[in-house]
């Protein structure tokens, strides 16, 4: 067996699945560019970091190695530069004048004061200044001496040597023709000269990314520099090498580079791009839903409108198959009630269907009179209803309506169908018609358990149920249908306290006779 059209669930239209594709195919170029934009942001922070740390590297090597030459140039500076006259002249004495204020003055042992000595080559004279022990005087007349012979003397600057946590700084002094006078130097422990290179800082604190190694030979002075780490400057001063390496295992993180290449805008644009797609693909789905909703509100208004002539042909069928009917009369008021409920069956569903479009055309005005309708509508509902319930009838003269027969048919056997259905079996259905002034009031009141005030402006919206009772059979569509046909008369429609308990439903039309 096919399913029924109007019960077959439908799928997302095409749009919809469209507007998900373009909006997921965008998407995913949005997060490709943002990882490629954070991948390419990484690269240039690292390379702009190894650039940076470069930098510093070679101001602090630099550093270091000027105040190095600083502290050596102050100290025996004078005495080694220039070139003297001649072989001959005198040599100056080998202390500075200022030797009290050196910076590699030794201040962590007993000896304040650098030792400062000069050997007069021509002829192998030793002097020191301030007078010191002799087996020092001994130790740097046999370190010297050695150096000499096996690096000869240059006047390209400084020489230093370590030895037993002592520093040897000299130099040497010229004659015309480069020919060696005599050497100037000076003995200091070797963290004075330690505290020369580490007290050399780059720009303010930037050097703290960097680690500064200062070695003389194969003796280390300053720093320790780990096995297999990159060398980022390095230069040499003084016969003191001077290396700087990174603080660190991996370059900085966090630095954020702009560039050009796919801008911030374009971001902005996919990202907006997504997100607009994305809602239109949400919406086109709600509409898609609403539009499945709507098909189940059609076949629930046309389930209920149609019940009660299907179930009167049902019941007449029923009689005339079962040969239940006694005599021809008997039997044509049979075929012509089926024939009546058929047309009833096709007025309803043009009815129905009229409700249910978003724009209705107003019908044309027709006069019609209430008192055969009302009799009309209580024939329809009393095959339905219980044997024991009594519906009463007060028409006062012959009240006559602006509104079409079947419309008002159609609203008066929903609302005798409700106030049936809600009430009791043993109760008493009064339906009262009169006219008075311009309008004409149709009341039908019940024995019910009536409708709570907060609540007699929401039974006239579709699906409402104001007694909540889901035993009772119904869609809560009756009264929304009752007020939709009266309003587009011109009426209105309200409900009241019936004086028995129940609920009162008054409909007010425009009258055709105004008396």
């Amino acid at each position: 067996m096919q399913p029924l059209p109007l019960l077959t669930p439908r799928p997302p239209s095409a749009l919809a699945r469209l507007t998900l594709v373009l909006a997921l195919v965008l998407g995913g170029a949005l997060a490709w560019a943002v990882i490629a934009e954070l991948r390419f942001q990484r690269r240039t922070a690292e390379k702009v970091t190894e650039d940076y740390l470069s930098l510093v590297a070679r101001e602090r090597v630099d550093g270091a190695a000027a105040a190095l030459r600083s502290a050596t140039a102050a100290a025996i500076g004078a005495q080694v530069s220039g070139t003297m006259g001649s072989v001959y002249e005198e040599l100056p004495p080998p202390a500075p004048r200022n030797a009290s204020a050196s910076a590699l003055r030794c201040t962590d042992s007993g000896d304040s004061m650098p030792l400062f000595f000069r050997i007069d080559l021509r002829n192998r004279g030793f002097l020191v200044s301030p007078p010191d022990r002799a087996e020092r005087i001994a130790w740097v007349q046999d370190v010297v001496a050695s150096e000499l012979r096996t690096s000869p003397a240059s006047n390209e600057g400084f020489a230093t040597l370590l030895s037993h946590g002592r520093a040897l700084i000299y130099g040497v002094k010229h004659a015309p023709y480069s020919a060696p006078v005599a050497v100037y130097g000076l003995v200091t422990c070797a963290s004075a000269l330690s505290a020369v290179l580490a007290g050399a800082h780059a720009r303010g604190g930037a050097d703290s990314v960097v680690s500064l190694v200062a070695t003389v030979g194969n003796d280390t002075l300053v720093g320790h520099a780990t096995p297999g780490s990159r060398v980022l400057a390095q230069t040499e001063d003084a016969g003191v090498r001077l290396i700087a390496f990174p603080a660190f295992a991996r370059p900085l993180s966090g630095v954020v580079i702009a560039r050009e290449g796919v801008s911030s805008i374009a971001l902005t644009l996919m990202l907006l791009g997504t997100i607009a797609l994305a809602s239109i693909a949400v919406l086109q789905l709600v509409r898609d839903r609403r539009a499945v909703r709507r098909q189940a509100e059609f076949l629930t208004t046309i389930s209920h409108e149609l019940r009660t002539p299907l179930a009167q042909i049902l019941l007449y069928s029923e009689t005339l198959a079962l040969d239940r009917v006694r005599g021809d009369d008997a039997r044509r008021a049979a075929a012509q009630r089926i024939v009546d409920e058929a047309n009833r069956l096709i007025d309803t569903v043009s009815t129905v269907v009229g409700l249910t479009r978003p724009e209705r055309a107003a019908a044309a005005p027709a006069v019609t009179a209430i008192a055969p309708v009302i009799e009309t509508a209580i024939t329809r509902v009393r095959a339905l209803s219980d044997a024991r319930t009594k519906i009463a009838v007060s028409v006062s003269g012959t009240p006559r309506a602006r509104i079409g027969d079947a419309a008002l048919l159609q609203a008066l056997t929903n609302v005798l169908d409700n106030a049936l259905k809600f009430g009791s079996a043993t109760q008493t259905v009064l339906v009262s018609a009169a006219c008075e002034g311009s309008v004409v009031r149709i009341a039908v009141e019940d024995e019910g358990p009536g409708i709570a005030p907060e609540l007699r402006d929401r039974v006239w919206t579709r699906y409402f149920r104001a007694n909540g009772d889901s035993e009772t059979a119904g869609a809560g569509i009756g009264l929304w249908v009752v007020h939709d046909i009266v309003v587009r008369a011109g009426g209105c429609a309200r409900v009241e306290d019936a004086p028995s308990g129940g609920a009162r439903i008054v409909i007010d039309l425009p009258a055709a006779d105004i008396s």
